[in-house]
């Protein structure tokens, strides 16, 4: 007969009691190549021992391994531990202390700052950055040997600028002319901040200055329409020239400080008080007043202690100037030829008199009688004359 014997019970009556060997391995790392991602290791298994290995390659996943055991068989049950070279991290690292960051503001130079970092088996060097430029915070990145990484956010802390003016709010171009003006000036940072300002005025004034500070303390001067005027211009009459004839050359100036000089009036030559006036931008206004008095010079009386028929100047004593140049307009002129004796009289300004006589008449007639061809008296006497002449003097004061 024939005996059948199945493998089972080959490998029951085998004995096999020598460990299979480790073979070749496949997909192994190394400390210059780390890798980041789970990684799968596959060992060749070999043996010797008459059983056979249970598979001819052995695999296992690594995720956080420098090295790593994958465990082969035979078919007796006899296993080897087979080291293999992992060198995978798929950890992310971890940010530690960042020495020399810091939240006091610098507004010059650089700032260096360490990042300290941990990592899974690959480890994590520190990191060093230098800022010498404007930055609150920043950000450090740090990497695990197996070139995972992480970004850290640092102080910095660094604003060299300073801030910007804002929009300045009750600001006006408005003048007023009592009371306060009250400002509030908006700034602004993108780095360190900036807080809004308020300032009031009481005193007069165009514009005005708000100061802004950042976080850092720097600063700005903001100018601001402050508009507040509650002064009257200054305005100042001169006397350019004085001629008593032609009147006063006046000068007229204004001025304001704050608000200006909005309109004025123009000198000039005047003969008579005279008021000049400004007004400033805010609408107040200021005047001075030249007042003049014109000295008159009487006229003086020419005096005539001869009889004259010619035409005869009388100066009217009720009559002066301001010149004497003017006085011939203050005279009267007296003809003297053919015109009676009241009407010679009464244009000299005087009443015939005996005593002292302004006016006297001559008379003639075309027949002689009784000789009567001579000068007259106050009357006629016994001449009838035909043709009257009349002559005049003046003499004394009038």
């Amino acid at each position: 007969s024939v005996t059948i014997t199945s493998d089972v019970t080959k490998y029951a009556n085998a004995t096999d009691q020598t460990p299979p060997t480790c073979g070749t391995k496949s997909n192994e790392g190394s400390s210059s190549s780390w890798r980041n991602t789970t990684q799968t290791i596959t060992v060749a298994c070999t043996e010797s021992g008459g059983s056979g290995c249970s598979l001819a390659t052995f695999s296992k996943d690594f995720s956080n391994n420098t090295t790593g055991t994958i465990t082969i068989s035979d078919n007796a049950g006899n296993t080897r531990n087979c080291t293999v070279n992992a060198y995978v991290d798929t950890t992310t690292p971890t940010c530690g202390t960042a020495s020399g960051a810091s939240t006091s503001w610098i507004t010059s130079g650089t700032r260096t700052i360490t990042q300290a970092c941990t990592a899974g088996v690959s480890g994590c060097a520190s990191v060093s950055n230098t800022w010498s430029t404007d930055a609150k915070t920043g950000t450090i990145t740090v990497t695990s040997g197996a070139g995972k990484t992480k970004a850290c956010t640092v102080n910095v802390y660094r604003d060299a600028s300073a801030p910007t003016c804002g929009t300045a709010s009750g600001a006006s171009t408005s003048w007023i002319t009592s009371g306060t003006r009250t400002i509030t000036q908006a700034c602004a940072d993108t780095v360190s901040g900036c807080a809004s300002v308020s300032k009031s005025w009481s005193t007069d004034a165009k514009t005005g200055t708000i100061t802004v500070t950042n976080g850092a303390g720097l600063t700005k001067d903001c100018t601001v329409n402050v508009y507040r005027d509650s002064s009257v211009p200054t305005v100042v009459c001169t006397i350019n020239s004085n001629d008593n004839n032609t009147g006063v050359t006046v000068g007229f100036g204004a001025a304001d400080s704050i608000s200006g000089i909005s309109s004025q009036s123009s000198g000039g030559t005047i003969t008579s008080t005279t008021t000049y006036s400004a007004t400033n931008g805010a609408g107040l206004s200021n005047s001075c007043t030249v007042t003049v008095t014109r000295q008159k010079s009487t006229c003086s009386t020419p005096t005539f202690t001869s009889w004259t028929s010619t035409n005869v100047v009388v100066a009217n004593s009720s009559c002066s100037a301001y010149n004497s140049a003017d006085c011939a307009t203050c005279t009267t002129y007296v003809t003297c030829n053919n015109i009676s004796l009241s009407s010679v009289c009464t244009n000299a300004g005087v009443t015939p008199a005996s005593s002292s006589p302004y006016c006297k008449r001559k008379y003639t007639h075309t027949r002689s009688r009784n000789g009567c061809s001579a000068w007259g008296s106050w009357t006629n006497g016994s001449c009838t004359p035909s043709t009257y002449y009349t002559q005049c003097r003046y003499h004394g004061t009038k």
